[in-house]
């Protein structure tokens, strides 16, 4: 399975999204041994333009994996309170706002019910 991790928001401030993404990138890696890529490309803005997407993309991501990424990424945005994450797999389209063990439980048999070689998009939102 492969995680790809980006802001939903294109009209972000660049600066501030390599620095946001390089803090997750450093907060993940310390905490698991799931090798990280930065990826940046093409996507389509509208009907008129072509945005530049940013983004950090994990491969090889198992169940268990998957389970110790959300537990970094509400943890993460427990510390940065302005913004919102949105795990989406398959037809599941979980908002992670500080859940507690219960939630993640729940969570993750959701996401276990999905094919397992669907793709995890994790969006962050303000």
């Amino acid at each position: 399975m492969k995680a790809t991790i980006a802001f939903a928001d294109k009209t972000q401030n660049p600066a501030k999204v390599e620095i946001e993404l390089d803090d997750l990138d450093r907060l993940i890696q310390s905490e698991t041994e799931l090798r990280i890529q930065r990826i940046s490309k093409p996507v389509q803005v509208g009907q008129k333009g072509v945005d530049l997407l940013v983004a950090l993309e994990i491969i090889n991501l198992s169940l268990t994996a998957l389970g110790a990424l959300i537990s970094i990424l509400n943890y993460w945005q427990s510390q940065k309170m302005n913004y919102t994450i949105t795990v989406k797999k398959g037809n599941a389209d979980i908002q992670l706002n500080n859940i507690s063990p219960e939630q993640f439980e729940s969570i993750l048999a959701s996401l276990q019910e999905e094919s397992p070689s669907e793709e995890v998009q994790i969006l962050i939102a303000e």
